[in-house]
């Protein structure tokens, strides 16, 4: 019986160091900007171990609807998280330009309002856009749960 139960908690051992964090950074929402603007984003994070997984969309719109600037991080390449935050980024575009796209998003749960900070920068390294701010409407959670 004790060999049973030495192996059963030896098991366990091992199957718990198998066990990895998966970490989960996912939004869509909006920011009011100035001139009475909207940031409106769309993204999607997931990184397991050293492997990131992601997207990130944002255009400012007009008061009319229309889009005034577009940013775009189609496979995001480096992520970071903490309990409620998480920062990620990647090559991207800024209105069709190639541009280097830095993210930080803060999931305030429910006492404090979710948040995001976006910047870009050109090849030299200069911020050509940057657009931040609490929510106006929408969401963002940042997650982390194990997984065998």
């Amino acid at each position: 019986m004790k060999r049973i139960l030495f192996g059963l908690l030896a098991f366990g051992v091992c199957a718990a160091a198998l066990a990895v964090v998966v970490h989960i950074a996912h939004g869509r929402g909006g920011i009011r900007m100035a001139n009475h603007t909207v940031g409106v984003f769309d993204f999607e994070v997931r990184k397991v171990e050293d492997h990131v997984r992601g997207y990130f969309k944002f255009q400012q719109m007009t008061a009319w609807g229309r889009p005034l600037v577009r940013v775009g991080v189609p496979e995001v390449r480096g992520a970071a998280f903490a309990e409620h935050a998480a920062e990620f980024g990647g090559p991207g575009y800024l209105n069709g330009h190639l541009v280097s796209v830095h993210v930080r998003v803060f999931d305030g749960g429910t006492a404090h309002p979710d948040a995001i900070n976006l910047v870009c920068r050109n090849r030299a390294g200069e911020v050509v856009y940057q657009a931040h701010g609490e929510l106006a409407f929408g969401d963002i959670i940042v997650a982390h749960r194990e997984e065998p």
